[in-house]
């Protein structure tokens, strides 16, 4: 069968390769995600808890996922971090 002089095939191929590294080029940019916790950055949960999986998040997704923290409040109360990820100022928190 042929489209307007192109085999079935040969359309079909090109549609698939097209559609293939169309996600490729949307990915070309690493996602930075702002997690926001009113916790100090001394603290042992941030320390031991929070930038380890930071880091592991950035690792396991070789690099396309950033995960920036702001501990102490930097972007919002405490009581209004539900508000600041439903509102888009915290991705995470």
């Amino acid at each position: 069968m042929k489209i307007a002089g192109i085999p079935l095939a040969a359309a079909a191929a090109a549609t698939a390769l097209v559609l293939a590294t169309a996600p490729v080029a949307a990915q070309t940019r690493p996602v930075e995600l702002r997690f926001a916790h009113w916790l100090p950055p001394t603290h042992p949960l941030s320390k031991l808890g929070f930038e380890p999986w930071a880091k592991s998040v950035e690792a396991a997704s070789g690099g396309a996922i950033k995960v920036v923290l702001f501990p102490a409040q930097q972007l919002g109360k405490a009581p209004d971090h539900y508000d600041m990820a439903r509102d888009g100022i915290a991705d995470i928190t």
